[in-house]
C-alpha cells in the first residue's frame, strides 16, 4: 500500500489520522479527498470513453452470439463471447474508477479483465486458422492442423493462467512490489510470442500454397469472399499483437513507468485496438464464409451446404474429444468438398484419355501408313511384272519373225 507525504495530511488535524492510503487494500482515498495524481494510474478514466467502450462490446458480444447461433459455431462464439464480456467487465472497472480513482477493487476489476480479454479472442483466431488449413489443403502446411490445437491452444491457456496469476498478486502486493507486474508481463510475453510464431507459420503455409497454386494452374481460384475473410481474420491478428506489445511496454517499468499514467495511449492502442479486433472477427466469421466458400467452390459437389466445420469443432471441444475427430471429420469433409482437388483430378483423368486417343490415332496413322507402303510395293511390283511379262512377249515376237525369216 502507498501513503501521501505527512507534509500533505498533517496540514489539517482530521488528515492527521489514520494516513491517507492511495493503494492497496487499505485504501482510504476518496476524489474528494486526494487528487488523481496520487493514484496508480495518476489520473481519472474518462467516464464517456469507458461507457462507450461496454457498449461496443456490448454490441460485439450481441453479434457474435447471434452469428453463432445462426451457424452452429459454439467453440468460435464462446471464445469470442467470454473476451467480450471480460472486456464489458474490465471497463465496468475503470467506471468504477471514474467514481473513485482509489479504488482498489475497481483496481483489480479491470486490470485482470481487461489484460485477459485478448486472450480468449487469440483462441479462437487459432482454431480457424486450423480451418483454413484443413479446406485448402494440409498437405501445404509444415504439419498436421490438429496440432494448432495441441500448440496455440494450451500455449494461450498458459498466458492466460500467467496474466490472471499476476493480477490475483495484484490484490496481495503493496505499491512497491513488482512481483504481480513482472508475472503480468511474463504472460503478455508469451502471448506475443506465440502470436509471432503463428504468424510465421501462416505466412509460411501462405507462401508454400500460393508457390504450388502458381505450378498447378488447373487449380480454381479462391473466391473474393475467402480472401475478404482472410484479410479482416490477419487484420484482427495484427491489431492484437500491437496491443499486447504496447501492454508489455507500458508494465516494462511497473506501476509507476510513464506509459501507464498516459490515458491517450491506452484507449488508443488498448481499448480501440481490440475493439475494432472483435469486429474484424466479426467480418471473418467462420460459418458464414465457410457455407458460402463451398457453395462458390468450382466443382462443388451438389446439395445443400452445411454451416462449415464450425459445428464440429464446437460440439468435439465441448466433449473433451476435440483434436482427433474434428481433424478426421474435418479431413473427410475437406476431401468431399475442396472441389479444386476433384477438378485437378478429373482434368488429369481427361489428359490421360487424350493422351492415350493421341497414341490410338498415331499407331493408327502408322498402320495406315505401313498399308499404304505395302500397297505401293506391291503395286510396283506388279508393274515390274508386267513390264517383264511384256520385254518376254516382245522377245518371242522378235524370235518368231526371225524364224520367219529363215
Amino acid at each position: 500500500m502507498t501513503t501521501l507525504p505527512p507534509s500533505l495530511y498533517n496540514a489539517d488535524p482530521k488528515f492527521r489520522q489514520p494516513p491517507l492510503i492511495t493503494y492497496g487494500p487499505l485504501s482510504n482515498c476518496t476524489i474528494a479527498l486526494c487528487s488523481p495524481r496520487f493514484s496508480v494510474y495518476e489520473y481519472r478514466p474518462s467516464l464517456g470513453v469507458n461507457v462507450a467502450f461496454l457498449v461496443l462490446f456490448g454490441i460485439g458480444l450481441a453479434l457474435h452470439v447471434l452469428m453463432g447461433v445462426r451457424w452452429r459455431s459454439w467453440f468460435f462464439m464462446s471464445m469470442m463471447g467470454m473476451g467480450c464480456v471480460s472486456e464489458m467487465i474490465g471497463y465496468g472497472g475503470r467506471i468504477m474508477l471514474w467514481e473513485n480513482p482509489f479504488g482498489f477493487v475497481g483496481f483489480l476489476v479491470q486490470i485482470i479483465c481487461i489484460t485477459l480479454g485478448p486472450t480468449w479472442f487469440t483462441a479462437a483466431v487459432y482454431v480457424t486458422l486450423s480451418k483454413i488449413v484443413v479446406y485448402l489443403g494440409p498437405q501445404y502446411g509444415r504439419f498436421s492442423p490438429k496440432l494448432y490445437y495441441w500448440i496455440f491452444i494450451p500455449c494461450d491457456i498458459f498466458s492466460l493462467c500467467l496474466q490472471a496469476v499476476g493480477g490475483a498478486l495484484s490484490s496481495t502486493s503493496s505499491g512497491s512490489s513488482n512481483v504481480a507486474v513482472d508475472v503480468s508481463k511474463a504472460g503478455l510475453s508469451f502471448q506475443v510470442f506465440t502470436l509471432v510464431v503463428f504468424i510465421a507459420l501462416t505466412v509460411d503455409y501462405a507462401v508454400r500454397y500460393s508457390q504450388v497454386k502458381r505450378v498447378e494452374e488447373r487449380k480454381a481460384p479462391l473466391p473474393v469472399s475467402f480472401k475478404i475473410f482472410v484479410a479482416f481474420l490477419s487484420l484482427a491478428v495484427i491489431l492484437i499483437l500491437i496491443r499486447c506489445a504496447y501492454r508489455i511496454d507500458e508494465l516494462s517499468d511497473g506501476y509507476m513507468g510513464p506509459l501507464i499514467h498516459n490515458q491517450g495511449l491506452f484507449i488508443g492502442l488498448e481499448g480501440v485496438m481490440i475493439i475494432v479486433a472483435v469486429f474484424c472477427l466479426a467480418v471473418a466469421h467462420p460459418g458464414p464464409v465457410f457455407a458460402r466458400q463451398e457453395s462458390e467452390k468450382v466443382g462443388h459437389i451438389s446439395g445443400e451446404p452445411k454451416a462449415g466445420l464450425e459445428h464440429e469443432t464446437g460440439v468435439v471441444w465441448g466433449r473433451l474429444g476435440l483434436s482427433k475427430v474434428i481433424y478426421e471429420e474435418a479431413r473427410t469433409r475437406a476431401s468431399d468438398h475442396s472441389s479444386w482437388i476433384l477438378l485437378a483430378e478429373e482434368e488429369e483423368e481427361e489428359e490421360e484419355e487424350e493422351e492415350e486417343e493421341e497414341e490410338e490415332e498415331e499407331e493408327e496413322e502408322e498402320e495406315e501408313e505401313e498399308e499404304e507402303e505395302e500397297e505401293e510395293e506391291e503395286e510396283e511390283e506388279e508393274e515390274e511384272e508386267e513390264e517383264e511379262e511384256e520385254e518376254e512377249e516382245e522377245e518371242g515376237d522378235e524370235e518368231e519373225k526371225e524364224e520367219e525369216k529363215y
